[in-house]
């Protein structure tokens, strides 16, 4: 019956194209972090440093606030060349504030992966045979059923395989960097001076204020002139009587 089709021994596991001298699929990835006196400088290091070892900037962002400048990274290397660009980029750091490294070894599961996909390329070949073989629609429908099934399960693995091929082959390094940013404050020599600066600009403010109150309230103040003048003249005259 084509349903047993699926019980195909499978094949013997093939030794996977070598990624780290030894047979091993690895994948491996850096997370790095520390502080530089001056970030245009260290990015451009960077970029040199990942173009010397074939490598190349994937991804890259820049923030900034008043207090600090803050550059990201996503350096893609070639997993042989990974330790050495590590090993350069130390050399350029005085403290990482993180250096994680790790290596996850895919070696089992890649084998693997290529094992079930020739298993099922046969069991897919065989499929077809018996398709040419039907004798009823039943039949035709049933075996091309049965063959997207398998069909599809090929093109599951083919895509993990890739990535992992992918993942094995260039390996990733994040790095963030960051410039502390000088405190925006007046020297003390200087704060003296600075003050007599504001006081005079703060007078001068002050005068506006009080030259625009005058001059909305000028008629009070004429009102009040004319009434000191008739006030006086009514003295001089009661103290001419008196005399």
């Amino acid at each position: 019956d084509f349903e047993d089709l699926a019980e195909v021994p499978p094949t013997p596991k093939q030794e996977p194209s070598d990624n780290s001298g030894n047979g091993l699929k690895l994948i491996k990835t850096a997370q790095l972090r520390f502080e530089t006196k001056d970030l245009k400088v260290m990015s451009s290091k960077l970029r040199t440093l990942s173009n010397q070892y074939s490598g190349f900037v994937s991804d890259e962002g820049l923030t900034e606030s008043d207090h600090e400048h803050r550059k990201t990274m996503e350096i893609k290397v070639p997993n042989a060349k990974f330790d050495r660009l590590i090993e350069s980029i130390s050399k350029e750091v005085k403290r990482f504030d993180q250096k994680d490294v790790t290596t996850q070894d895919v070696t089992e599961e890649y084998m693997d992966l290529q094992t079930r996909i020739n298993t099922k390329k046969k069991v897919e070949k065989r499929y077809l045979e018996v398709l040419t073989e039907a004798k009823n629609v039943e039949e035709i429908l049933k075996v091309e059923a049965e063959a997207a099934k398998v069909r599809e399960a090929i093109e599951r693995a083919e895509g993990r395989l890739k990535y992992l091929q992918n993942k094995t082959q260039l390996s990733t390094i994040y790095i963030t960097t960051y410039q502390v940013m000088p405190a925006n404050e007046l020297a003390p020599e200087n704060s003296f001076f600075a003050s007599i600066a504001d006081g005079f600009l703060n007078g001068v403010d002050l005068i506006k204020i009080v030259f625009i109150a005058l001059i909305n309230v000028w008629p009070l103040i004429l009102m009040a002139v004319i009434a000191v003048f008739i006030y006086r003249k009514k003295f001089r005259k009661a103290a001419e009587v008196v005399a």
